[in-house]
């Protein structure tokens, strides 16, 4: 690299410790001309992470985005389903759909009053568990 002095070569990295190299010499700290450590020194290209710093992100900071951003995915997905599973777990559901159709065909031929009265019996049934089974049996 350019950036290192001439006295260090042209070597991205070197280890020395046989005690003939300058580096290494024998002073404090050393045994019988062995180093007492090694020192590496590693350069990154921070073009990899040049977007995120550009942004000002860390890595942690983006994998909680990612974390949060799956967690919202998967709860939007099954958003509404705890509620409705009642309904769409239903074993025999063929007298509520024979009542949604007398609703339908009361009102196609206008009799508003069959129609309503059809309807308020649909809406009790809905609201009472009971009769809800009792109509469609238990699974």
């Amino acid at each position: 690299p350019g950036d290192l002095p001439v006295e260090y070569g042209n070597h991205w990295w070197s280890i020395c410790c046989d005690g003939s190299s300058s580096y290494c010499k024998a002073g404090s700290g050393s045994v019988a001309g062995h180093c007492k450590g090694i020192w590496m020194l590693a350069a990154v290209d921070p073009g990899s992470l040049n977007v995120l710093s550009k942004l000002g992100l860390s890595l942690v900071t983006v994998y909680t985005i990612f974390v949060l951003a799956i967690g919202r995915a998967v709860r939007t997905f099954f958003d509404g389903a705890v509620p409705m599973t009642m309904y769409k777990e239903l074993p025999e559901s063929d007298k509520l759909w024979a009542l949604v159709n007398d609703i339908y065909t009361a009102r196609y031929h206008d009799d508003l009053v069959l129609e309503e009265e059809l309807y308020t019996i649909l809406v009790d049934i809905y609201r009472s568990p009971e009769s809800l089974l009792q109509l469609t049996g238990r699974g």
